[in-house]
Order: C-alpha cells, then sequence, then structure tokens
C-alpha cells in the first residue's frame, strides 16, 4: 500500500503536467502513487501520461469538474496522506516526508501547508496562518473526506478556504510550515487574470456567506467586493470583474447560501479577530502609539478597525494601488513618499504577502514587519 497518495488535477496542459511528474519523479518520495484527475483535457494529456509515465493513475472525468476533481481522486486513493497539487506546482526534495512527519505526528492536525515561491523568487500570496495555498498541501485524507473535500460550487480559488474552514467546525488544525518548500510556476495566470480575479471576488463572497455569522459577513463581504475591484481597477481588467461582482451579490440576496456558521476557536482561527486585538495591545504597551500600514490588502480594513480599538493611530498607507487619496480616513501616500520615522504594519494574515511586503520594506530601509496574531517557530 501507499504511503501517500499525490494528486493532480490538469486540463489541457500536457506539457506542464509532464514536467511536473519529471520533476517528482526526480526526487526520493516516501512509498507513493500519483493520481492524475484529468478535468476533460481534449489534448494529448491522456497519450503523455501512458507513454511517458505508465506509473501514473490517470482518472479520466470527462468533463471540467473543477475543483471537484481533487475529490473523486481523494476517492479513489488508497494512502492514509494525500500531497494536493496544481500541474505546474511541485514540492521541493524532502517536503513531502516531512508534511507527512508532522501529521502522524498530531492527530488534531489535518494539513500541513507549503510556503510556496513564485518563479521571480517572491512568495504565493494567498492563504492564512491557518489556511494552505491550493496548490501544495498534504491532507490527512480520513479527515478530507469527512469534511466533504472541496465546494463544487466554487469550482476553482478559495476552495482550500471553505475546506479548512470545515476542518476548524471540526475541532481539527491546519498548519502552515515555512521550512517545507514548493514551487509554483503559475504559467497562464497574464492571460487569465479577468477570470481569476472574478471567480476569486465571488467565491470569498460565497466563503464569508456561508461561514461566518451574519453581521461579520456583511461588513467582510463589502470589504472584499471594495478589495477585488481596486485589484482589478489596478491590473486594467476592472469591467469583467464588477460585472460578477455585482451579480453575485445579487445572486446571495436573491438565493442566500445554505450557511455553515462558524463559532468559537473555529471562528477565531478563521478571523484571527481576538489574537490581532491582542498584538495591537501588545504594541501599544509597548509605548508605540503611531504606524503606518504598508500595502492595501484585502485585511488592510480589518486591522485598521483593530488598530483604532486599541487607541493606536495609523498615519498613512503606503500604496500605489488605491486611485483615492484616501482609505476609510486614512490617508494614501505613494509607497516611495512615505514617512520614513514610522514602523509599518503589513496588514495581512497571509504569510506570502507578509513575505513579500517585509522584503520590500527592507529594500527601501524602512523599519516594519508582518504582523501575524499567532506565530509558532513552524510557521511562517
Amino acid at each position: 500500500m501507499p504511503y501517500l497518495s499525490i494528486i493532480i488535477p490538469t486540463r489541457n496542459r500536457s506539457a506542464e503536467l509532464a514536467r511536473t511528474l519529471s520533476l517528482l519523479r526526480s526526487q526520493r518520495l516516501p512509498r507513493h502513487e500519483i493520481i492524475v484527475a484529468d478535468n476533460g483535457s481534449d489534448d494529448d494529456t491522456a497519450a503523455m501520461v501512458a507513454r511517458r509515465f505508465p506509473r501514473v493513475r490517470l482518472l479520466r472525468l470527462g468533463r471540467n469538474a473543477g475543483c471537484a476533481a481533487r475529490n473523486w481522486a481523494a476517492g479513489e486513493a488508497r494512502a492514509r496522506f494525500l500531497l494536493m497539487l496544481d500541474d505546474d506546482s511541485a514540492p521541493e526534495p524532502g517536503a513531502p516526508a516531512a508534511a507527512v512527519g508532522l501529521l502522524e505526528a498530531e492527530r488534531r492536525l489535518a494539513a500541513v501547508g507549503f510556503r510556496v515561491l513564485l518563479p521571480d523568487g517572491r512568495h504565493e500570496p494567498g492563504g492564512t496562518q491557518h489556511v494552505f495555498v491550493g496548490c501544495a498541501a498534504a491532507i490527512r485524507r480520513e479527515a478530507f473526506l469527512a469534511a466533504g473535500g472541496y465546494p463544487e460550487d466554487f469550482v476553482y480559488y478559495a476552495e482550500e478556504y471553505a475546506l479548512c474552514y470545515r476542518f476548524f467546525a471540526m475541532g481539527l488544525a491546519v498548519q502552515v510550515c515555512s521550512d517545507l518548500v514548493a514551487r509554483h510556476r503559475k504559467v497562464d495566470f497574464p492571460a487569465r487574470r479577468a477570470e481569476v480575479y472574478s471567480r476569486l471576488a465571488v467565491n470569498n463572497l460565497r466563503l464569508v456567506a456561508r461561514f461566518l455569522p451574519r453581521p461579520e459577513a456583511a461588513r467582510r463581504s463589502g470589504e472584499l467586493a471594495r478589495w477585488y475591484l481596486n485589484l482589478a481597477r489596478a491590473d486594467g481588467v476592472s469591467g469583467p470583474v464588477a460585472v460578477a461582482v455585482r451579480r453575485a451579490r445579487a445572486e446571495l440576496r436573491r438565493q442566500p447560501v445554505k450557511r455553515e456558521t462558524l463559532h468559537g476557536r473555529a471562528l477565531e482561527a478563521a478571523t484571527f479577530r481576538r489574537g490581532l486585538a491582542a498584538r495591537f495591545r501588545e504594541l501599544r504597551s509597548s509605548g508605540l502609539r503611531e504606524i503606518g500600514f504598508w500595502r492595501y490588502t484585502k485585511d488592510a480594513r480589518t486591522f485598521l478597525e483593530a488598530a483604532r480599538e486599541e487607541r493606536l493611530v495609523v498615519r498613512e498607507l503606503g500604496t500605489d494601488m488605491l486611485a483615492s487619496s484616501s482609505f476609510a480616513g486614512l490617508g494614501v501616500v505613494h509607497p516611495g513618499a512615505v514617512n520614513r520615522n514610522l514602523l509599518w504594519i503589513i496588514p495581512t494574515f497571509s504569510p506570502g504577502l507578509g513575505a513579500n511586503g517585509s522584503a520590500e520594506l527592507k529594500a527601501r530601509g524602512l523599519a516594519g514587519k508582518a504582523f501575524f496574531p499567532y506565530m509558532s517557530s513552524r510557521s511562517m
């Protein structure tokens, strides 16, 4: 029996899939099987796998099932642990075995996320300390199946948040580890920006409506809609994203989602509200009274509200992404003209964005840091 089932969904990207399978074949992996879930490819994917990788199990779905392809593959898997990859991502040598070792050592751990690096050396910006990036994660198969796998209605993007939130509701934990590295080539993102931003916006709106208490969901949905519209505008694709956001919000008003509201520790794992307040309280107790926010992120308003509740003054938001000169009553300053005497906080729950922002601050000679509510020696 295999020790690890490696699951890779794909659609019409046989060259990228071949590259990933070759990278895996070059590594010394634990006893394993590889399952490729083919989302209705009409290129030479099936022939390429049969010819070059005969030991790989090819699961032909006959249609594009999106993220649900991983559910089908998990149902066919024979190992206790799953390694979820994309067809253009691969772990660094030794990382899969180390991730499975963490899962074996801690029964309450449902999944272990990797630190994901992009071709230019930056970090993948998704996920949180408790939500893995979908292209590189080791998951306990029993927990995955008990949680119902990925939500089929999400198709692609943000589905890992929904899965992790279900783990939280089950009393299970997710850990993202900086010393487990994967690389994501992200080959076709530039050509698909409008589609990607639209799906991210729609699925994030669904996510908060499904899992957060109603007052928090209402506040957060407005924040997310503004974030994705600003992101799309800055990248020149605002039109289709604005249409997708309007339709999604109208649909949620007309036909509300089936709610899976989180409470207690599960809600805190998803929102970090108490932990964030505690970190700002620590800053104030150290004598600090004024800070700046480096970069506009989808979490910026949450950070701003928490800082103000703890009576910290946020003087500036350093960003070139917003067209406005203010954000929630906060002055917006170009990154090249910020106050160099402030301590700069990166207002994000994403380890990847935190790492990217820290590198920017260091390069500019500014004092600042990623500011995560919970930090362990193995976390990002």
